[in-house]
């Protein structure tokens, strides 16, 4: 399910849908389609990853005893090789399995990181989508400290340094940096398109090679760029799963066979849109200053293995996230693999645009710009391949 296409993708799920099963459980309600929309806040994200990760540890065995959580959390990557053959899983479940278990002994350890984004604790008030409140909280944060688009990347959407060096160097209360760090590294703010007019073209139509469009990013009048998607999308919304559903499928289905591949189907189902919108949570974090000013110039350098280091998942995971899809940016749909940019694209654009300064200058700009450090022979490498029209996409 996770290569399908976005058309059989789609005849799957309307498959999956049209199973007596899945019909008899639903009309119980107890399996419910919920929109993986707006902020998740952090106090509720173990649920959800509660939610998408305790069946897939009880299928090697590992959800009765709690010995398999050290085991994993504090695992070297390079031991996972190893582990994935002990417990006979690929290896991208083992990766998986890993980020997990290093978010639950970090939770565990640093009670703060799990407290969640607090309306009463930001002075506002409560009431409303959590999307609304976290993105106002942001853009208000951004507002009372003046702080640009480069900072805010840098220190909020992607958390570099302790908070406290951050808040230092911002100038901003310690409290206020965690709870906007804490609302910026939400599974994303992403609202359906029913609060407002929608930018047209969305779902239903393609981008280029017949890519499919899936969001729209808009930017609000602060600046931040906002991530949107159109409300009868597949990936609008996840199946919700509780232990309930899961016994009244053995329940209701004629056999274990027909109950276990309902419920495999809907895990994976689950899976593909939740790694698509961490996908895009980080394209969107990381080509802020881009979404806002719409020059390449701002294109920040990123690669698929680093997206796929971030998220604990294989790289094929992310490739195949990426492979026939879109999104519409002021008004034209752009392919998903333009915003992974190498960083010899980066320093060609860069020799470009200062053509007369020396490697060194340049590695300063890389670094004050995109937090991308490298020394001034790496930068004149790569500075004489794009002037040889040799850009590597590594």
């Amino acid at each position: 399910m996770l290569a399908e296409d976005e058309e059989r993708f789609a005849q799957t799920v309307r498959s999956i849908e049209e199973l007596p099963l899945f019909r008899t459980l639903a009309a119980r309600g107890l399996v419910r389609k919920s929109p993986l929309s707006g902020w998740i806040p952090a106090d509720r994200y173990r649920d959800f990853m509660d939610t998408e990760m305790l069946p897939l540890l009880r299928s090697y065995g590992l959800g009765e005893g709690g010995e398999w959580l050290p085991q994993f959390g504090t695992a070297d990557p390079r031991e996972l090789s190893a582990l994935s053959k002990a417990h006979g899983m690929p290896l991208e479940t083992a990766q998986r399995i890993r980020t997990y278990a290093r978010y639950l002994l970090q939770a565990d350890e640093e009670p703060a990181a799990s407290a969640g984004f607090s309306a009463e604790a930001a002075g506002r008030p409560t009431g409303g989508r959590g999307a609304e409140t976290a993105q106002g909280y942001l853009e208000g944060f951004v507002a009372r400290y003046g702080l640009s688009l480069e900072q805010f990347r840098t220190h909020v959407l992607q958390a570099e340094g302790p908070a406290q060096s951050a808040a230092d160097e911002l100038g901003v209360p310690l409290g206020e940096l965690r709870l906007a760090r804490d609302a910026a590294t939400s599974i994303l703010v992403l609202d359906a398109m029913d609060q407002g007019p929608a930018p047209s073209p969305l779902t239903g139509t393609t981008g280029p090679a017949a890519h499919t469009v899936i969001a729209a990013v808009t930017v609000s009048p602060s600046g931040l760029p906002h991530l949107t998607m159109s409300p009868d999308c597949e990936y609008s919304y996840v199946y919700r799963v509780t232990a309930d559903t899961v016994a009244a499928a053995r329940a209701e289905a004629g056999s274990a066979e027909e109950a276990d591949e309902l419920l495999r189907s809907l895990r994976l189902a689950n899976q593909r849109k939740s790694t698509l919108y961490r996908v895009l949570a980080q394209v969107l974090r990381t080509q802020t200053a881009y979404f806002s000013s719409g020059r390449d110039e701002d294109l920040a350098p990123l690669s698929q293995a680093e997206v796929a280091r971030r998220l604990g998942e294989h790289r094929s995971v992310v490739c195949r996230a990426l492979r026939g899809r879109s999104v519409e940016v002021r008004g034209h749909a752009i392919p998903l693999g333009f915003f992974f940019q190498s960083r010899g694209e980066v320093i060609g654009r860069l020799a470009k645009e200062y053509p007369s300064l020396p490697d060194s200058a340049l590695a300063d700009i890389l670094e004050r710009r995109f937090g991308l450090r490298l020394d001034r022979r790496s930068v004149a490498y790569h500075r004489q391949r794009h002037a040889k029209g040799r850009v590597s996409r590594s």
